[in-house]
């Protein structure tokens, strides 16, 4: 007779004293000389014989009660595995005869094997905060809910009803294992985006929980940025957490890291990273010239020439100039040369190689890049110097250094002769300088009784005047 099934995708068992005999009379057979096909016992000693019956009448007991007992059945996981830090649902239904009603209070009990109970719905019941029993026992539902659970709670879990009824279902038993945390936060939506684009990301906590409410965080090349905390509450009382961050995107963001860390209950932390994807229009193209060359044996080699300030390119005639072009832009830009003096295009590559240079290759090269989001270009002239024309240059060029020099010493050897003849004092002024007797001489002298005297007859003739 069938004592217990499993669900959906689980498997069945048929429990029966026969089933039992068979498994303890083959556990035995090797020590005790029994053999199964015609059921004859050789033994060695008396005491195998004694062993085999103490074992068939203990397992026919057991059949027997589960005979006695029909219409009980459980059906849930016999495994269940459970991160540290996050949680678990174990859906469980149970069956009693159908003599048998439940009642409004009924108890259902869940015990760790060989160990004190976890979970129940009484009341009185003093929860360890971890496991849970959520399920309706009245109608039959055991469910179980186990919340940041740690390692030692791992082992074989059974469930008991009580009511006017008393009954373990110790055959089926549950298998709980906890392991690490190894989840992941999961960040959304993972696309690309165009520079300037309000950008909004989220970022959802692994685990739908009752009780943990987790801390969000994120990292990246961001400036600017806003976040906001989030909560989802669902109908069996479970919530989802999640954080949004909201940014306006940029060039130099892309193919950077952008990280959201999830810390959870007991400082344990998860972490989930992206690369942001910016897209742009290219920028101005950045052109690069070499001079290509042939040694005697024929060998090819590049050497670097050099450009202006208004990007001309000054080549001998004669030589083979190579113009490399490239742009910064997402996704990345065709390339394209063109020439204004010919009205044609040279090449659709990035370079472009003029060979045998003369007068005719004189003009004006643009590199044009384009991707979907926009072109962008970038010109530079060209203008062919003959070998003589460059020696005449050389050489005037150097003429023209030694002038320029001879000037600037002369007028430095003038200005401080100049400088020195403004400070020197002008004796000659000050010898031609007279006073004459007719000029009248001001000055203000401060008079003191005690350092002025006159003289007597000086003094009699201001006694005169005074007297006047």
């Amino acid at each position: 007779m069938e004592y217990a099934k499993m669900g959906k995708n689980w498997n069945t068992r048929t429990i029966t004293a026969r089933d039992v005999t068979k498994k303890i009379i083959l556990n035995n057979s090797r020590n005790c000389g029994l053999t199964l096909s015609n059921m004859k016992i050789k033994s060695y000693h008396h005491l195998c014989y004694y062993q085999i019956l103490l074992f068939l009448i203990s397992h026919l007991v057991r059949g027997i009660e589960s005979q006695t007992y029909p219409g009980y059945s459980i059906n849930v996981s016999s495994h269940v595995t459970v991160q540290r830090g996050l949680c678990v649902y174990i859906p469980c239904s149970f069956t009693v005869p159908t003599t048998e009603t439940l009642t409004g209070i009924a108890v259902g009990i869940w015990y760790k094997w060989r160990k004190t109970p976890v979970a129940s719905n009484n009341r009185s019941f003093s929860s360890n905060g971890r496991f849970f029993l959520t399920g309706d026992v009245q109608r039959g539902d055991c469910s179980l809910y186990i919340e940041n659970p740690l390692y030692e709670d791992g082992g074989s879990y059974y469930f008991k009803v009580e009511d006017n009824i008393r009954f373990n279902y110790q055959d089926i038993m549950s298998f709980i294992e906890v392991t690490g945390l190894t989840d992941k936060p999961e960040i959304s939506p993972k696309k690309s985006w165009l520079e300037g684009e309000k950008v909004t990301l989220s970022c959802t906590s692994p685990g739908r929980c009752r009780g943990i409410t987790p801390n969000i965080t994120w990292k990246g090349n961001i400036h600017n940025f806003e976040t906001n905390n989030h909560v989802i509450n669902h109908e069996n009382g479970t919530k989802t957490h999640f954080s949004n961050i909201t940014f306006t995107s940029r060039r130099e963001q892309n193919n950077s890291i952008l990280s959201c860390t999830v810390q959870l209950e007991g400082r344990l932390t998860t972490k989930q990273e992206i690369t942001i994807k910016v897209e742009y229009p290219p920028r101005p193209p950045e052109i690069k010239c070499s001079i290509i060359s042939k040694d005697s044996n024929e060998l090819q080699s590049n050497k670097d020439c050099a450009m202006d300030a208004n990007n001309t390119i000054y080549p001998l005639q004669g030589s083979s100039l190579s113009l490399s072009c490239s742009a910064d832009s997402v996704p990345e830009s065709s390339m394209m040369w063109k020439s204004f003096s010919e009205t044609k295009t040279f090449s659709t590559m990035h370079k472009l190689i003029l060979a045998n240079l003369s007068r005719a290759n004189e003009g004006i090269y643009m590199c044009q890049a384009t991707n979907i989001y926009g072109t962008s270009n970038t010109s530079v002239t060209i203008k062919v110097a003959s070998q003589g024309a460059s020696k005449t240059f050389i050489a005037t060029a150097s003429r023209g250094g030694v002038f320029a020099a001879v000037i600037i010493v002369t007028g430095a050897l003038l200005i401080q002769f100049f400088r020195k003849r403004k400070k020197m004092p002008d004796n000659t002024k000050l010898q031609k300088s007279h006073i004459s007797n007719n000029d009248a001489i001001y000055c203000n002298i401060e008079m003191s009784p005690k350092n002025f005297r006159m003289n007597p007859t000086e003094q009699a003739e201001s006694t005169q005047t005074s007297g006047l």
